[in-house]
């Protein structure tokens, strides 16, 4: 009988240490000096996978101010988190005239937000002329597709992150095969992860040549 592989042993590392940049300046230099954005806020974009959320618990640790999810927020909590300065990831979710009123807030208070978003405010598709331009204004951070050294890193945090050990061999063999986006390496593992506990199977490159494989056809499905 097939049983399904249990997602245990995940536990992602969202320390200053661990977040890799392939840009220069790096974009914690801007997110940790918002005295430099000569704005109240900053706008973080890029794919899934791109590095927003970590982005977002480095700051929420760094400033001690709340992290929160933009489906999360309603009017009662705007008076807290404009006073406090806030984090808010995914802020497409959340509701514009709730977001009118925090970004409001936030200046009022002069404190500061962060917001994070998967593209350009341009192609957000945001109705209220209010919050776009608030967030047209907005220290903008974007995050983009990286190198091959970037792609390493972002492998061996995500092998870290679930427990698994590869030889330098299959490491070395993985490498120039991933497609170049962050979101495709976190696939790649996971896949690596759940197929490799349902089979019973060492990670080895013959191993990994058939996951490749599978990857391909999920991704073009």
């Amino acid at each position: 009988m097939y049983q399904f592989p249990m997602p245990y042993g995940i536990s992602t590392d969202y320390s200053r240490d661990a977040y890799v940049a392939d840009t220069t300046p790096n974009p914690l230099d801007i997110l940790l000096n918002p005295n430099m954005w000569g704005v109240p806020y900053a706008y973080i974009y890029g794919e899934t996978g791109a590095g927003k959320t970590h982005l977002c618990h480095i700051y929420s640790h760094h400033f001690n101010v709340p992290l929160v999810m933009g489906d999360t927020v309603g009017m009662d909590e705007v008076p807290e988190l404009g006073k406090s300065g806030c984090v808010v990831d995914n802020v497409h979710l959340m509701d514009e005239t709730v977001l009118f009123h925090l970004c409001n807030a936030i200046a009022d208070n002069q404190t500061h937000a962060v917001f994070t978003a998967p593209a350009r405010v341009a192609d957000m598709g945001i109705s209220l002329p209010d919050v776009r331009s608030r967030l047209a204004m907005a220290m903008t951070i974007p995050l983009t597709n990286p190198s091959d050294e970037v792609v390493r890193a972002v492998l061996l945090k995500n092998l870290s992150d679930r427990n698994l050990q590869l030889s330098g061999n299959v490491i070395a063999y993985i490498i120039p095969r991933l497609e170049r986006s962050f979101a495709g390496v976190q696939k790649f593992v996971r896949l690596l992860d759940t197929q490799s506990l349902s089979e019973k199977s060492e990670i080895t490159i013959p191993f990994v040549k058939k996951m490749l494989v599978n990857h391909a056809h999920e991704s073009t499905d």
